[in-house]
This record gives structure tokens, C-alpha cells and sequence, in this order.
């Protein structure tokens, strides 16, 4: 072979070998993944030279290729405003560091991840800390992402789409405005808390909304909710209420419809009418109000006119007084004999100067039956020869009004019990004792008689103290007449009434029986700080309490509450700090299993998005131990050489 041809073959080898080396690198080396679904979408970004718009070229870095796309993200970091504001400058400059691309979309653009290395630990209860101007407080913390950012999460974006950017705050942007324009922006004064319809911080101080106008729908007075045009003369809202009015009947009597003339708009009932001189208003009438009069009359003026005191006036007489004072009196009627005794200018009534037959006595109401059939009238009205008021010598008094006239046999025990000292509420009508106090009656006062208190008789809680019977103050509290079985075990600060009000021995036990007991795992929990959760709630008391010494007193002593007080320890102390092990820190009640475990948080080796497709096993292996297999956590190495090795040596063999 001649040395031109030699040539052309080592030409054509080469060129081979160039072509093939092109191929193996463009589909072998520069392709470390798929694109997520939304970029892979965008013509752009496929293609022979798709990967320099991401990846830069000629000097452009990667980061600012991302801002030639994602414009928004640059104004928040110039502005300082949002989220990526408020970055730290390597972690706003390192994109992909929360923003994991070439997996395929196995991995969100945005994940929970993103929000966690920007300082956010749970996205779906954030709280717009870095939006000022638009805080999720009130009803809008209630609010899930998806009610404002409908692709939020979304597992991939059409061309032009936002998760989170972009959105409009003014309320008038979510909420139709029932206003039509006429008022400022709805937070001014229905603010975020109240319900809407309440408007807390509107001021109606152009027509105070008081007395009779402070009603709770706008509409009833704003019918088309064109509130600019609702009138303000009574007149227009209050003319039927006008014509209906009989107390008194306006319309008879010739009211004119200036209500304002009497009335104001704060308090309707204070009118300031002159009344007529046929009736002057003095004395007790002075007091009175129209209504009280002027009721449903014809002609209201002529019917006061011509009304007599019993018109008005209920008698303050039995109906047997009533009929026998005309003849008593000497008039015609019942009905003309007020004034006979009673002048009509009087603030009070006075006594008429006269002595009540058994018969009439009835008709007040306190019949001179057994045991008051015995007395002369100055036993009970002492002054009835003086020049006294009526109502202090005639007070009224009912026949169960006993503590009135006889003294207390217990010296005010009960005044300011159940019962307030009434007599007739343990006590007969006509006789002192036997009583009718029983179990029933005493559950109305603060120890009621259950359980076991049953069979007690009285006098062995009641003791007699200079012949009388104490009733007022009885000790409750249980130890007052038990032995504490705990010796005092449980009386310290910490083991005070709690959840509940009682308090002693009842916060454990009940009146059935010493051994019964009312306990829950709430009052657990309150009382030594241990949460009955999880397995732990279907434990046995003796499981955790099993001392061996009194019954009560060494089998509550409260044990240690670490968890490897009862619990092996399976990780053979690796996780042990300063000679405790503290599970609680992975692993939760419920089950040992679920744990509270979160790799990239609470270890010094955070998983990118290599390693976090690798099982736990990895990198995490079994090791035999004297107390059986256990899993190496640490200590590991998190150097590359720990588990890759050194490329050094792998080149060398």
C-alpha cells in the first residue's frame, strides 16, 4: 500500500473516532435527567441547544438565566419584598438549591423543601409573614393556599402561569361589592374578624344607631342599599306607627307628626309633652308614663278625666275587705271610697283608723288560722294605736313569713344558703319539728348525702355546741373525718384541684365506696406531667405504679418517666446525650415505628436529590452486638470517600 493510501485510511479513522465520541458525550454524559414537566413544555427548552438557556453560555450564569424567565423573582430581591427578599445572597444566587431540576418531576420545583430552606417549615399554615401589606389573620388564616393560589400545587404550570405571584389583594378582587361603589374598601369597616354582615368598625354617627333604631339588618332601613338615599324624618319610616299608636292614640287626640317635638332619637319613652291642666301630673301621677294611663281609651283626655282612683288602681285589699267597705265607710261603692282615706296628692297611702275583723284579715291574705288564731292584733302591730304609715303597719305579711315575727333557732346558719333562712322550707306551717328536711333537700346545700353518707345519722356531722345544733359551718373536706390511707402523699402544691374543683380525697375517690375511684388519663396528665397516650393509655395502673410497701402509700410513688426507664434501648446508645437517651425525640407514643423523623432537618447530613431516592439500608447497616442486631446511625462519615471512596485509588487499580 502506497503512502497517499495509508493516509486516507488514518483519515477516516479519525473522523470515526471524533464522530463517535461526539455521540457518546451528547447522549451519554450531558444528560443527567428529564426536565420537569412544566419546563419540558416550553419549546425553548428542547432541543439540540436547550440546555444553554438554563445553563448559560459565553459567560451568563446559570442564575441569571433563571431571572430572564422568572422576572418576578429578581423584582422581589431588589425590592426586598417576598420570600426570595428575603434570602440570604448565596442562597438567592444558588437557584437550584431548593429548586431540584433533570428528575423528572419526581422531585415539585416547588416543594416543601423549598419552603424549608427558606425559613418556612410547614407551607400550608404560612402565615404571609413576608407580605405586609396582606397578613393571613382572622378568617383568612382559615383559608387553604388553593382558595387564593389555585396552582399552588399543581404538579406542573402551563407557559404563563404563577403558584403564588401575581395576585391582587383588595377585597373588592375576591368579594362582590353589595355597595355598588358607594362606600370606601370593606376592610374599613367590616375588618377581617366579625361576620361580614356586622360591619363593627362602621360609624353611623350621622344618625346614632341607638334605642329603637339600633337594629342589626341595614336593609330594613336601606331597602335598596343605596344607603346615600335613605331619608331621616321620622315621619317617613314612623307614620303607620303613628295611626296604630293607642298609648296613648295620637291620631285621637291630635298629635301633630313632629315626633321630634316630644321625643328624641336615643330614648323614644322620654317624652316631654305638657299635660293637661284638668289632670295636672303632681305628686305619685308625676311619675307615671303615658302608657300607664292612656290604654287603648276612645278619647283618651275625657277617660282620665273622668276616671276614679279604681280605675287606675288595683285595690291593695282582699276581695272580702273590698265588699265590706262601703258599709263600713258609709259610701255607695267600693269604688268611691278611696279618697275617703286616701287623698290623691299623697306619695303614700295612709292607715284608715279602723280594726280588721277576723273575716276582713282573711281577705289580705293571712288568715288568724292556727297557730295565729290566739293573738290580739298588738302582737303583731305593735304601733297600731299610732299615727304610722299604712305599709309599715299593714306590711302584707304572708303566713310563711315566719322569720318576720319569730326569732331564728339557728342564729342566721342559713341566711345566705339555698334557702335564705326561710322557715317553710324545712319546717311545717304549723308545727316546729319533726322537719321535712330530708336526703333530697340536703343535696341542695354544698355536700349532698350519696354513697355511703346515707346511713349516717345526722347528729354524728352535726354536733350540738351550747345547745345549738351546728349546721353552718360542717366540715366537707374528707379528711376531716377519714384517715388518709396516702399519708399525706398527694396534699403537696403540685396535686392541687385540678382539672376539677374538688378537692381531698374526692379527687380520686367516690362516697360508693374507698375503692372506686374516678380517674382519667385528662387528670393524669395535669397531675404528674405524663400524657396517657398511644400504647401507653391501655397500659394496667400497676404496669407503671407497683410499689410493694402499705396499700395507698408506696404503690403511687410516680416512677421515673424517661422512656428508657421501662424500654430497651434498640439503638444501643447511640443517641445517647450527657447518659439520657430521649426517644420522644423520633419517635412518638402512638407507635414506635411512626416517627418524627425529618432527614434534612434534624440530621448533619441533608439529602440532595441523589441520595434521597437511596432506602434508609444504604447507607445505614446492620451490625451484630452482644444484646442482638442493631442499625448504625452513628457516628457515619458524611465525606464523598466514606462511601464512594477515593476516585485516586479507584483510577489506581
Amino acid at each position: 500500500m502506497n503512502a497517499k493510501a495509508v493516509g486516507i485510511a488514518v483519515a477516516g479513522l479519525t473522523l470515526a473516532v471524533i464522530a463517535g465520541v461526539v455521540w457518546w458525550e451528547s447522549g451519554s454524559l450531558t444528560s443527567p435527567g428529564p426536565l420537569h414537566p412544566s419546563h419540558a413544555q416550553v419549546a425553548e427548552l428542547n432541543g439540540r441547544d436547550s440546555c444553554k438557556v438554563c445553563h448559560g453560555d459565553a459567560g451568563i450564569t446559570m442564575k441569571a438565566a433563571c431571572i430572564a424567565c422568572h422576572n418576578p423573582i429578581q423584582q422581589q430581591w431588589e425590592t426586598q419584598t417576598g420570600i426570595h427578599g428575603s434570602l440570604s445572597t448565596d442562597v438567592f444566587a444558588a437557584c437550584s438549591s431548593c429548586h431540584t431540576e433533570h428528575v423528572g418531576g419526581s422531585v415539585q420545583l416547588v416543594s416543601d423543601l423549598s419552603f424549608q430552606l427558606s425559613g418556612i417549615d410547614q407551607p400550608k399554615s404560612y402565615d404571609h409573614s413576608h407580605t405586609e401589606a396582606f397578613l393571613l389573620t382572622d378568617a383568612h388564616g382559615d383559608l387553604s393556599c388553593v382558595r387564593c393560589h389555585e396552582q399552588a400545587w399543581s404538579a406542573s404550570l402551563l407557559e404563563g402561569q404563577s403558584r403564588f405571584l401575581g395576585e391582587v389583594q383588595a377585597c373588592k378582587s375576591c368579594h362582590e361589592d353589595p355597595h355598588h361603589g358607594e362606600l370606601p374598601e370593606c376592610e374599613e369597616c367590616h375588618g377581617q374578624s366579625e361576620p361580614f354582615k356586622e360591619a363593627p368598625n362602621f360609624d353611623h354617627s350621622i344618625f346614632p344607631l341607638v334605642d329603637g333604631h339600633s337594629i342589626a339588618d341595614c336593609r330594613e332601613c336601606h331597602e335598596s342599599e343605596r344607603f346615600a338615599e335613605a331619608p331621616t324624618d321620622c315621619k317617613i319610616c314612623h307614620a303607620e306607627d303613628f295611626d296604630l299608636t293607642l298609648n296613648p292614640p295620637h291620631s285621637a287626640v291630635g298629635f301633630g307628626l313632629d315626633c321630634e317635638t316630644c321625643h328624641g332619637i336615643t330614648q323614644w319613652s322620654d317624652a316631654t309633652y305638657t299635660h293637661t291642666d284638668k289632670f295636672p301630673l303632681e305628686g305619685s301621677h308625676g311619675e307615671l308614663t303615658c302608657n300607664q294611663c292612656h290604654e287603648n281609651a276612645p278619647d283618651a283626655l275625657a277617660a282620665i278625666t273622668d276616671a276614679t282612683c279604681a280605675a287606675c288602681h288595683e285595690s291593695p285589699h282582699g276581695t272580702q275587705f273590698v265588699s265590706a267597705v262601703p258599709a263600713l265607710l258609709g259610701v255607695a261603692s267600693f269604688e268611691e271610697s278611696c279618697s275617703t282615706c286616701h287623698d290623691p296628692m299623697h306619695v303614700s297611702f295612709k292607715r284608715p283608723e279602723a280594726r280588721m275583723t277576723p273575716q276582713q284579715h282573711a281577705a289580705t291574705g293571712f288568715p288568724l288560722v292556727k297557730p295565729h288564731d290566739a293573738q290580739d292584733c298588738v302582737e303583731c302591730h305593735s304601733e297600731i294605736e299610732s299615727d304610722v304609715d299604712w305599709a309599715v303597719l299593714f306590711p302584707g305579711r304572708a303566713a310563711e313569713d315566719c322569720e318576720v315575727c319569730h326569732g331564728d333557732p339557728h342564729v342566721g346558719q342559713f341566711e345566705n344558703g339555698v334557702t335564705q333562712g326561710t322557715c317553710l322550707e324545712c319546717h311545717l306551717p304549723t308545727v316546729f319539728q319533726p322537719t321535712k328536711y330530708d336526703i333530697e333537700m340536703h343535696a341542695r346545700c354544698p355536700f349532698p348525702i350519696t354513697g355511703a353518707h346515707k346511713a349516717i345519722a345526722c347528729v354524728s356531722c352535726h354536733e350540738t355546741e351550747n345547745d345549738l345544733m351546728r349546721f353552718v359551718p360542717t366540715p366537707t373536706a374528707c379528711a376531716d373525718c377519714h384517715e388518709d390511707v396516702h399519708e399525706g402523699r398527694f396534699d403537696v402544691p403540685r396535686f392541687a384541684a385540678i382539672p376539677t374543683d374538688k378537692t381531698g380525697c374526692a379527687r380520686c375517690h367516690v362516697t360508693s365506696s374507698f375503692h372506686d375511684v374516678s380517674w382519667s388519663s385528662n387528670e393524669h396528665e395535669l397531675w404528674t406531667g405524663f400524657v396517657l397516650n398511644g400504647s401507653h393509655a391501655s397500659v394496667g395502673c400497676a404496669a407503671c405504679h407497683s410499689g410493694d410497701g402499705p396499700e395507698g402509700v408506696e404503690a403511687f410513688i410516680i416512677p421515673d418517666q424517661a422512656c428508657a426507664a421501662c424500654h430497651q434501648d434498640m439503638h444501643a446508645g447511640q443517641f445517647e446525650v450527657r447518659g439520657v437517651t430521649d426517644c420522644a425525640r423520633c419517635h412518638t407514643e402512638t407507635s414506635f415505628l411512626d416517627t418524627t423523623f425529618v432527614h434534612n432537618r434534624d440530621a448533619k447530613f441533608a439529602l440532595d436529590e441523589h441520595h434521597a431516592t437511596l432506602s434508609c439500608s444504604s447507607c445505614h447497616a446492620i451490625y451484630e452486638t452482644p444484646g442482638g442486631p442493631v442499625t448504625r446511625y452513628r457516628p457515619l462519615g458524611m465525606e464523598c470517600v466514606d462511601c464512594h471512596g477515593d476516585p485516586d485509588d479507584i483510577r489506581g487499580r
